[in-house]
Parts: C-alpha cells; sequence; structure tokens
C-alpha cells in the first residue's frame, strides 16, 4: 500500500485530496474510514450538499472546502480477499484563525497542536479581556533527524537522548544537555509577621532562575545593609528558610 503524502495540513476552506494506493492480485479495493468511528465527512464540490458515511470506498479521498470538523487520522485499508488486509494511516490538519465557543475541544491531540493559546472575551463594551493557556504534549519518543524546541521554556530543560538504530546492533546512542536561562522569580508568601520581644522569627522565600541565584535580605529596603547572604543555589527552585534571629 503507498499512500501519499503521510501528513496533510491545509488552511480552512481549501480542498485537500487523500490519495492510496495498492498493488496485489487479485487487485485491492481501498475503503477509507476515520479514527474512533467517526463519519467521514463528504462535501460536493459543486454545492453545499453533505453526506456522512462510516466508510468511503475510492483511491481518492476528495475533502472540499475542508473543515475543522474534518480533522482526525484516517486510515486506507487495501483488501483483495488474500489475508491479511494492509492498512495506512494518515494525518489530516485544518489550520484556523479563530475558534468561537467556551470550550475548545483538541481531539487526539499531537504535538504539533503544542503552544500558547489565548480566550478572548468581548461583549461590545471595551476593553475586551483575554487570558493564555500554555498546551503541552507529552510523548516518550520523537522520530527524525533534527528536534525543534519551539518556544521553549524551563519545563523542557534536561538531558535529551538521540539513538540511531538501523537494525544491525548494536544501535549507538549520544546524550545533549539543555538549558533554558530565565530571570529570577522571588516569591515570598507571607508579607507581614509579627512577633512578641524577645522571640523567634523565620521568613520564608522562594526563588527560581537559572543560571542559579545568590540569594541575600535587606533591612529596610536598604541595600547596603545586608543581613544573610545565602549560599550559591544548586536547584533550580529551592525553599530557602535562612534567618532566625531574637529581638527583632
Amino acid at each position: 500500500v503507498f499512500l501519499f503524502p503521510s501528513d496533510v495540513a491545509v488552511a480552512e476552506y481549501d480542498n485537500a485530496t487523500l490519495y492510496c494506493v495498492a498493488t496485489g492480485n487479485p487487485m485491492p479495493s481501498i475503503v477509507w474510514s476515520r479514527d474512533g468511528n467517526r463519519e467521514v465527512i463528504i462535501k460536493s464540490p459543486n454545492s453545499s450538499d453533505i453526506e456522512r458515511v462510516e466508510k468511503y470506498n475510492g483511491t481518492y479521498l476528495h475533502l472540499y472546502r475542508a473543515d475543522r470538523r474534518q480533522m482526525g487520522y484516517y486510515t486506507c485499508t487495501a483488501d483483495n480477499g488474500v489475508p491479511p488486509a494492509v492498512t495506512k494511516r494518515v494525518s489530516f490538519v485544518v489550520h484556523f484563525e479563530k475558534y468561537n465557543g467556551t470550550y475548545l475541544h483538541l481531539y487526539r491531540a499531537d504535538r504539533r497542536q503544542m503552544g500558547y493559546y489565548t480566550c478572548t472575551a468581548d461583549n461590545g463594551v471595551p476593553p475586551a479581556v483575554t487570558k493564555r493557556v500554555s498546551f503541552v504534549v507529552h510523548f516518550e519518543k520523537y522520530n527524525g533527524t533534527y528536534l525543534h524546541l519551539y518556544r521553549a521554556d524551563r519545563r523542557q530543560m534536561g538531558y535529551y537522548t538521540c539513538t540511531a538504530d538501523n537494525g544491525v546492533p548494536p544501535a549507538v546512542t549520544k546524550r545533549v544537555s539543555f538549558v533554558v536561562h530565565f530571570e529570577p522569580k522571588v516569591i515570598v508568601p507571607v508579607q507581614m509577621i509579627g512577633t512578641p520581644l524577645g522571640g523567634d522569627v523565620t521568613f520564608d522565600c522562594y526563588t527560581e532562575g537559572y543560571p542559579d541565584t545568590i540569594n541575600y535580605w535587606c533591612r529596610n529596603e536598604n541595600p547596603q545593609d545586608v543581613i544573610v547572604v545565602t549560599s550559591h543555589l544548586t536547584a533550580i527552585q529551592k525553599d530557602i528558610r535562612i534567618l532566625s534571629t531574637t529581638g527583632v
């Protein structure tokens, strides 16, 4: 079975064609289906007529004026009555600018959908309100010579292993360290602390940053009045409990 191409992406309302051809004796028949038992949506090329079928027979699957409802995985099955039947799967993606609705459903999400999504609420009374959410897809392995990390953030830091295998043992591996530099951030969970005269007090401070930060406390916002200087951190984020004094 030959499938052309293996992955298809088009802008919404553009036309797309999935092509599957097979050889055999007798000549196999071609049947298209969608993952999850979803219906195949067939649109007429010259009218607004729409047909929904469980399976579609034919070498070519034409998706006229494709829309987001047709996104997903399509499976081509070639069968000539001589077991086993052979299948190939193709990913079909529709790119669209905006989506209206309270819920944005990403069915069978894959790594190409990772990124930042912005929700905008607008009732005609300025200003419109926006919120942004980061969407990440976790996957175990990635196949390819190049591993592109777009808009890399601190969650992607760590060691990555490249494995080359052509079926002749042993497989060869190399490891690379990936580091993301980001500005320091300080979080003080309790903004006001009190204690009786002569009591003990502990100030809590949470910091994160890379390269590792040097942390210190000042009194009365005076940089020259340093109380305690911490040692250089060895972790990206660490709970620091550094000050215990009497008679504050």
